[in-house]
């Protein structure tokens, strides 16, 4: 859900902002 919050508002950047909150999940995953 917070990928997708963070997409809607940056709308501008949508494929970037999608892009890192991807990237950020996934580091946390492995990290946890």
């Amino acid at each position: 859900l917070g990928m997708v919050v963070v997409v809607m508002g940056d709308g501008d950047d949508s494929g970037r902002g999608m892009w890192c909150g991807l990237c950020f999940h996934a580091e946390k995953k492995e990290k946890v």
